[in-house]
């Protein structure tokens, strides 16, 4: 799995995950499938996952 997008998911940032992982199943298949399996799987959870609201201190 790619790990610039797990990382734009650890900050909150779904769209540039949702890019990596796109670019991921995009690539050609190689020996090992997991890591496009991986991607498609994180593809359909951000798809399904409800939008988060998120507070933002007031200075």
């Amino acid at each position: 799995m790619p790990r610039p997008a797990l990382a734009f998911l650890a900050r909150g940032q779904a769209d540039d995950a949702r890019a990596d992982f796109e670019a991921a199943l995009a690539l050609p298949v190689g020996k090992d499938g997991r890591a496009r399996e991986a991607a498609r799987a994180k593809l359909a959870e951000l798809a399904s996952a409800e939008p988060t609201q998120v507070s933002v201190p007031r200075r």
